[in-house]
């Protein structure tokens, strides 16, 4: 009777136990589910202002019309006040594009016509028939690589001229900042294999940013400067230029060393008015022969922009009467140093004459030197006062 008694106890117990075990697992589990988030309903997602309660008969009485030039937008009527997915999403692209079409970045978008803003116009002013073509650095596109592109090739007769068209990409960024080199050749079968990377300097112009010839037309030179033979040029011609003209530089020169001597003077200077591009270099006046006493007029070349007039600088070079040639094939480079004589701005020698002479040093040979003389003009203001007073 025991042994029923305590066994009898010990399945209790044991039931007991698990009872109790599986009413915990069941405690545990109805807590984790309270802690879980679950997504709001469709009807708790957020509402946009004109589909609030308080806007929703103002949506319902009228449409909203949004102008921009020649575009129009809607705003789609509304009948209920719960906003579904699709809905929303067709309300956001028509805000979207109400945004870009009040956008005032996108209404006037400035563009340049390549035809007229890019093209270059090319006069010859050579005496002999010459064949060109432009390399400029561009892209074709605006997510393009920039490149080296090659414009057809023309041929010129003297004094003929033609347009070279530019292809470039329709943003200003881009058209800013084209630049080229024309290339100019004796023949047009050299033209055809003709690259940039194997372009000789002497059959070459740089014509840095082709924005910049914007109404200019390029005239195509020849020039010899010194002992160096003849090479092309360019000089850049407004097609309306300005008609404000500094005051010429020119000034003259009396021999008063007792022998004749040559002289020419090298001036540093752009060598064509109005241009940003050209850089700037000597240039050598006509030579001119002086007897003792002589006096003779040095012409400048005529300059429009304040700047280049300002910072116009010279060199009066001096020879001896036995040194023709070495005058006339000399250049600022090898000149000697006895036989230059720096004169500074030329502004400042406006309005002044240059006497040479010559000065004996110790031992030294004799070496020019010069002063700077006001010359003598007739004020006609004061002689017409005097002529009225009788």
């Amino acid at each position: 009777m025991k042994f029923l008694y305590h066994f009898s106890i010990c399945i209790l117990l044991i039931y007991t136990a698990g009872c109790n075990k599986q009413s915990r697992k069941k405690t545990d589990h109805t807590q984790q589910k309270h802690h879980v988030t679950l997504p709001p309903p469709p009807d708790l997602l957020p509402v946009r202002k004109y589909d609030h309660p308080e806007y929703q008969h103002e949506e319902e009485n009228s449409n909203v019309i949004i102008e921009s030039g020649l575009k129009k937008t809607a705003r789609p009527h509304v009948r209920s006040r719960r906003v579904s997915s699709v809905t929303a999403t067709q309300r956001s692209d028509v805000a979207i594009e109400a945004l870009r079409v009040q956008s005032p970045s996108e209404e006037k978008l400035p563009l340049i016509n390549a035809q007229d803003e890019m093209s270059v116009s090319c006069v010859n002013k050579t005496d002999k028939p010459i064949t060109l073509c432009c390399f400029y650095y561009t892209k074709l596109r605006t997510h393009a690589y920039w490149r080296w592109v090659k414009s057809p090739s023309f041929s010129l007769d003297p004094h003929q001229i033609c347009t070279i068209p530019i292809k470039a990409a329709d943003d200003i960024m881009t058209k800013e900042n084209i630049y080229g080199y024309l290339g100019i050749f004796d023949s047009p079968e050299k033209i055809n294999n003709a690259t940039y990377e194997n372009l000789p300097d002497d059959q070459k112009i740089d014509l840095d940013r082709l924005l910049e010839l914007k109404n200019s037309s390029i005239e195509i030179v020849v020039d010899q400067y010194g002992f160096k033979k003849e090479q092309l040029d360019y000089r850049i011609k407004k097609d309306h230029p300005e008609n404000i003209i500094q005051p010429e530089l020119d000034f003259i020169v009396e021999n008063q060393t007792g022998k004749s001597v040559f002289i020419a003077c090298f001036v540093y200077q752009k060598t064509t008015d109005q241009d940003s591009l050209v850089s700037w270099k000597y240039d050598k006046t006509a030579i001119h022969k002086l007897e003792p006493g002589q006096s003779t007029i040095i012409d400048i070349e005529t300059i429009k922009e304040l700047y280049d007039w300002i910072y116009m600088r010279g060199f009066l070079a001096v020879f001896d009467a036995n040194q023709e040639e070495e005058a006339y094939e000399s250049t600022y480079e090898l000149l000697k140093p006895e036989q230059k004589i720096r004169l500074g701005r030329l502004a400042d020698v406006l309005d002044k004459k240059i006497i040479l002479t010559v000065e004996r040093y110790g031992p030294a040979k004799k070496i020019f030197e010069f002063q700077k003389v006001p010359t003598k003009r007739i004020d006609f203001k004061k002689a017409y006062k005097a002529r009225t007073l009788f």
